[in-house]
């Protein structure tokens, strides 16, 4: 069995040699809101690139170069003869500045991918006159934005993308039925949330905001999962919320 396992690893470590051999990386780097955002760009090795994909995040922060995000995706590109470029946001990896709780509106995001696009066509880089995006979840809304910028996109794939309504309450909704809990008890909570939520949005009071959602708060999954129960964290979070300048389309929430 010994035998057996060392074979097996060895058989591992000979495809990552090729794997690696396979590719080439370059730093990627640009200006975008006064940070240097800092990246890779790989690419197949001997071979020129017949297209270039950019690697669009969801939410949060990245680690795409010190935690080799995504490198099974990144090597299944690079052996279709496909370049890729990825870069960490700002405050994340070696890029510059600082990461914001709330993020940049969806629309700025957008911006700093065309930014990108702008500097990767200065460098006439191989397969970038045939540029395509990938995208998971919050790209999903931001894809479409760069899109409009930057309408010589030649594809976009598109991965766990949610829809222009709001997902939250949708996600609530299924994991308290998820949970057992009945129709009639899902409604309940999940209009109580509704309601707060459009009470933290426009700048509500903590006190009216308790009182819009009194069974919520005191279920022990919603109150974990979507309840301000704290008067401290409800505040700064609105805060935070209100002085990124986001505004709330109430059709779609």
């Amino acid at each position: 069995m010994k035998k057996y396992i060392i074979l097996v690893n060895s058989i591992m470590l000979l495809f990552s040699s090729i794997s690696l051999g396979q590719k080439q990386s370059e730093p990627f780097e640009f200006e975008f809101k006064g940070n240097t955002l800092r990246g890779l760009i790989e690419l197949p090795t001997n071979k020129k690139p017949i297209s270039l994909v950019i690697i669009v995040p969801g939410s949060g922060r990245t680690n795409f170069v010190e935690g080799n995000w995504y490198s099974d995706l990144r090597n299944y590109f690079i052996s279709h003869q496909m370049a890729c470029c990825f870069w960490d946001k700002a405050g994340c990896g070696k890029s510059e500045g600082e990461f914001k709780q709330l993020e940049h509106p969806i629309e700025e995001s957008a911006d700093e991918v065309v930014t990108a696009i702008n500097k990767l066509s200065t460098l006439n880089f191989p397969g970038s006159e045939k540029t395509g995006l990938w995208g998971i979840s919050r790209a999903g809304w931001v894809c479409p934005y760069v899109i409009q910028k930057y309408p010589s996109i030649a594809f976009w794939i598109s991965v766990s993308s949610p829809d222009e309504n709001d997902q939250s309450e949708y996600q609530l909704k299924t994991n308290l039925l998820i949970q057992g809990r009945n129709e009639k008890e899902v409604q309940i909570l999940t209009e109580e949330y509704v309601k707060g939520e459009a009470i933290f949005v426009s700048g509500g009071s903590f006190e009216d905001y308790c009182q819009a959602t009194k069974i919520m708060r005191t279920d022990p999954y919603c109150a974990n999962q979507a309840g301000k129960t704290d008067r401290d964290s409800y505040y700064y979070y609105q805060k935070l919320f209100l002085n990124v300048g986001y505004q709330v389309d109430h059709t779609t929430g």
